[in-house]
């Protein structure tokens, strides 16, 4: 049987094509609309090359080449939340969620914890309960960037954060990805945050590893939202495995008065690379006719050579204020004594299932 060799980005772009289907059978409207000018956005694009601008480093060509499985029959997998992931930071308390590879849940209190309005919900449960939230969706993202491009093109489901206007949260919402799944898998994860105007909110997304002889790819994109005066402190700190690679974009969207803080931590790792966008909405007076967006700078972390530790855990802070306009900063690396994280412990066993293949792709078409 002969094969069509494809580079990294057609595989998926022919995954798309021939599954898209069950793509959009298992999608919310707001998402498959999107995917519709993500596919088109993909259209003779061209991955970045290593030692372009913004890609000295990162060679996204090696990086997407496994023909990695995509679950695009939205099969469940199963886990007991409660037992899956326990978390041993002293005096944290959090409103809990998770996803099993690229499967949402959350835990048995989560939601009893959440302030009177306040929406944390799957993408599907907000398409069929809070519509308008999801009109949110893919107004940050730039599908200019072939790494969020692919993500939409493929996003399936994902994580809804709505704190309405004047909410403060006591509480921070926790989200913690697990991949566990038993053969190797992209997980398309998605998080769209909304903070109403004058709120404010805490949100920590840890990412781990339970099987770490097995490759994974996780593909996420994180959109947030802050309207006038709002507040939002987002934490994102990453302790998975050497066959873990992770390829993250955060775009932040912000009104006047708001003021957003994003700091990211790589403990442990295999191939990251994490990239930050921020833009500015216009106020109707000083900044009419003015383009304020800011693009942050790109943020890679290589593959640490010894797992047990991570010999330079690399902090990276932006503190993004929208009273006036001005560019996101980034802080100094967190240069200190190499640590191991104390919160992490993981239970369970790997996930077993079927799951969508280029290389199955092409076969048929062979």
């Amino acid at each position: 049987m002969t094969h069509t060799k494809t580079n990294a980005l057609q595989q998926y772009t022919d995954l798309h094509d021939q599954q898209l289907s069950a793509l959009r059978s298992h999608s919310p409207e707001a998402l498959n609309a999107m995917r519709s000018r993500a596919r088109q956005a993909l259209d003779g694009a061209a991955l970045p090359r290593k030692g372009s601008d913004d890609y000295e480093a990162t060679d996204l060509e090696q990086v997407l080449a496994p023909d990695y499985g995509i679950n695009v029959n939205r099969m469940t997998f199963t886990a007991d939340a409660s037992h899956a992931f326990n978390c041993d930071v002293p005096n944290m308390s959090t409103c809990m969620y998770y996803f099993f590879n690229d499967t949402f849940a959350r835990s048995a209190t989560a939601s009893h914890n959440l302030e009177k309005g306040v929406v944390v919900e799957s993408m599907a449960e907000a398409a069929a309960r809070h519509p308008q939230l999801l009109s949110h969706y893919g107004t940050a993202a730039r599908l200019d960037d072939p790494c969020t491009a692919l993500n939409t093109m493929l996003a399936q489901d994902g994580m809804v954060v709505y704190v309405p206007d004047g909410v403060a949260m006591e509480r921070p919402i926790q989200l913690v990805n697990i991949f566990n799944a038993s053969a190797p898998m992209m997980a398309v994860r998605r998080i769209l945050v909304v903070v109403g105007r004058n709120a404010s909110a805490r949100m920590l997304v840890c990412d781990h590893t339970s099987n770490p002889d097995m490759d994974y790819l996780s593909s996420q994109v994180v959109e947030i939202v802050a309207m006038e005066g709002a507040t939002f402190d987002y934490y994102d700190l990453e302790e998975s495995s050497e066959r873990t690679r992770r390829l993250s974009s955060v775009f932040v969207t912000q009104a006047a008065g708001s003021n957003v803080l994003v700091d990211g931590i790589t403990l442990l790792n295999g191939y990251t690379r994490n990239n930050y966008r921020c833009q500015w909405q216009p106020c109707r007076d000083s900044l009419a006719g003015h383009d304020h967006s800011r693009r942050m700078p790109a943020c890679e972390q290589p593959h640490l050579h010894k797992p047990q530790r991570a010999a330079l855990p690399q902090q990276r802070d932006a503190e993004i204020c929208a009273q006036r306009p001005r560019s996101g900063r980034i802080l100094g690396q967190d240069t200190g004594e190499a640590r191991l994280p104390a919160h992490r412990r993981l239970s369970g066993q790997p996930q077993h299932m079927r799951l969508a293949r280029g290389q199955d792709v092409h076969q048929a078409a062979a």
